[in-house]
């Protein structure tokens, strides 16, 4: 319980010291005397957001402290936090120029040590707290924080996004089948092209184009050969046949000195024409492998066209075929894909339908027990004849794949249930919607009983 609280410099108050005793405990004041402040002051001394501007006019700074006897559950907190536990004083200071600084027990902390244990010493209930109540989509969670439940709210509210995406991505995969197949076909052309190309080296092109060049010119040499054969020896009125001739004219004349000489350089010639002859016929004695050739230019015909297909040179097909291999494999076969998808799908479904039908028995339960609880305590709060009812909505859903009781059901991403409380503050009448009938004061009342 909340034992002592000393203010300074807060708004309009200059120093102020309250002390409480046990049991209830009022204050009272005419409009604007500062009741509220009080109960602002210990909001701020536990934690809430406030600056510069809740000093006193004129004041460079304002401080509270909040003197408790924590419960035993608060003291466990406590505890861990490494205070001593019997007695609890939290300080809070701001300065002019915003500066906040917390103490519990003289010691420093943050912000967010003071908030976390102050939940456990204080519940506030404010004279606007029971708005909340008009938004029926905060029932549900209070129906969870009843019955405890919020861990297997977060299981259902994990499962169900689990299992919207999964069918999202499945159904992705159905509406792109045609597309990632023609894909794959595409991807799988090319790869077995560039595959079947069996290029290993991006100077294969070079290579071959000087090695055709030695073949062609090896043929071209066989050529050169015959002719140069047929012209020295061969045909008629060869080297060797004129040379004879003159030969045989020289040796009716005079061997002079220079009739000797001319017949030397003749022989010289006939030798060098027989020299001739026979080199040639080594050179038209070379093998020409004409398939060999053919081998060759189509090799670089396919080579020349591929490079023009992609627009690449032969490095760049080689990284490309590397490319494809590995886009085949992540492609994959969407078959195959398609089905594992729908095998994730069905286990999720499954763990979810079990998950919401689980939620939704335990949710069956605390509901009526949370509307006996409320009735009960609304009796002492001048609402004896008050009938409260926590109202659970399933809407049923023939598309649904989830089912409960037999029914399909539509599934929301916190479970099958929609929750709305109903109240009916006269005798007689049925409940209806809290926030279509109940007056600020039965909500006022309503908010507290909940609490």
């Amino acid at each position: 319980m909340l034992a002592e609280l000393h203010i300074e410099n807060f708004v309009i108050i200059d120093r102020l010291s309250l002390k409480f005793d046990s049991g209830l405990c009022v204050i009272t004041g005419e409009t604007g005397a500062g009741k509220s402040l009080i109960v602002g002051a210990l909001q701020l001394v536990l934690g809430e957001r406030g600056g510069a501007d809740k000093i006193k006019s004129g004041k460079d700074f304002l401080k509270i402290t909040a003197r408790f006897h924590p419960s035993q559950l608060a003291k466990k907190i406590i505890e861990q936090a490494g205070f001593d536990a019997d007695e609890l004083i939290i300080s809070r200071r701001i300065t002019s120029n915003g500066r906040s600084s917390f103490w519990i027990n003289e010691t420093p902390v943050s912000a967010e040590t003071v908030r976390k244990i102050g939940n456990f010493l204080v519940d506030l209930h404010g004279q606007h707290s029971h708005q909340l109540l008009l938004d029926k989509s905060t029932h549900l969670s209070l129906l969870d924080d009843f019955g405890e439940l919020h861990e297997i709210s977060r299981q259902v509210n994990e499962l169900f996004h689990q299992y919207r995406n999964t069918a999202s991505k499945l159904e992705k995969l159905r509406s792109q089948r045609e597309e990632i197949k023609r894909k794959q076909r595409l991807v799988e052309f090319e790869l077995n092209e560039l595959t079947e190309a069996e290029i290993t080296s991006p100077d294969e092109e070079e290579i071959l184009e000087r090695e055709l060049e030695v073949v062609e010119a090896a043929e071209k040499m066989i050529n050169f050969g015959s002719k140069l054969s047929h012209i020295a020896v061969e045909q008629e009125g060869s080297i060797v046949e004129i040379v004879g001739n003159l030969q045989n004219e020289i040796s009716e004349f005079p061997h002079t000195k220079e009739i000797s000489q001319i017949s030397q350089l003749l022989e010289t010639i006939s030798a060098a024409a027989e020299e001739i002859s026979l080199l040639a016929g080594k050179l038209s004695a070379i093998e020409y492998d004409t398939e060999h050739a053919d081998k060759i230019r189509e090799r670089l015909k396919l080579l020349g066209d591929l490079q023009r297909k992609y627009g690449m040179n032969l490095k760049e097909l080689i990284e490309y075929r590397e490319k494809l291999k590995k886009e085949h494999i992540e492609l994959g076969d969407i078959d195959e894909m398609e089905k594992s998808t729908e095998q994730q799908l069905l286990k999720i479904e499954k763990k979810l339908q079990r998950t919401a039908e689980d939620l939704s028995n335990r949710r069956h339960r605390y509901a009526k027990k949370l509307s006996d609880a409320v009735e009960k305590e609304l009796a002492p709060l001048a609402m004896k004849e008050a009938k409260f009812s926590v109202n659970l909505e399933l809407i049923e859903d023939k598309n649904s794949p989830f089912e409960l009781n037999g029914k399909k059901i539509k599934l929301f991403e916190h479970g099958f249930e929609r929750c709305e409380f109903l109240l009916s503050a006269n005798p007689g009448t049925a409940p209806k919607e809290l926030r279509k009938i109940a007056s600020g004061g039965e909500l006022s009342r309503v908010a507290l009983a909940l609490k």
